[in-house]
């Protein structure tokens, strides 16, 4: 009998608890490691979902990542050490400040966040100092508010 395992069946992880039955739907929690088991007490695997109101991700493994950035369809995500993504907030990270939106992608490009505007590298970090953009040159403060705009 199987216990204390994944088992794959027909192309689906299931993981079989210490009597044998199938965890159901819901976090499971193994060597130190989240993973989240559907609703047919399947495993989900390479994807994002939405649980509890937060955005989550599993990799190709079913393992949810805690605190490190996810990439997924082109898109960048951080993700907090409980796992959810971070969304309509500022995070310094390694001397930068990032923003994520609403729907908890990095903010690239211009963007006007509490009616001040700012501008984000294409690898999501917030521009200050003088910044020359698509040919003008831009002035932005230490917090990367937009100043002033200088004439090339």
């Amino acid at each position: 009998m199987y216990q204390n395992q994944w088992l794959k069946w027909d192309g689906n992880y299931y993981y079989l608890r210490s009597w044998g039955g199938a965890a159901h739907e819901g976090w499971l929690l193994l060597q130190n490691k989240y993973y989240y088991i559907n609703e047919d007490c399947t495993r989900k695997t390479d994807e994002a979902f939405t649980y509890d109101n937060n955005l989550y991700f599993v990799d190709e493994n079913g393992v949810m990542p805690a605190n490190q950035w996810v990439i997924r369809e082109g898109v960048w995500y951080f993700t907090y050490s409980w796992g959810g993504a971070r969304k309509s907030q500022w995070f310094y990270y390694k001397n930068n400040w990032y923003y994520f939106n609403d729907d908890a992608s990095m903010q690239t490009g211009w963007a006007e966040i509490d009616g001040k505007t700012y501008y984000f590298q294409s690898w999501g970090g917030c521009v200050t100092g003088t910044k020359k953009i698509d040919g003008t040159t831009y002035v932005f403060d230490k917090n990367g508010v937009l100043l002033s705009e200088k004439e090339s």
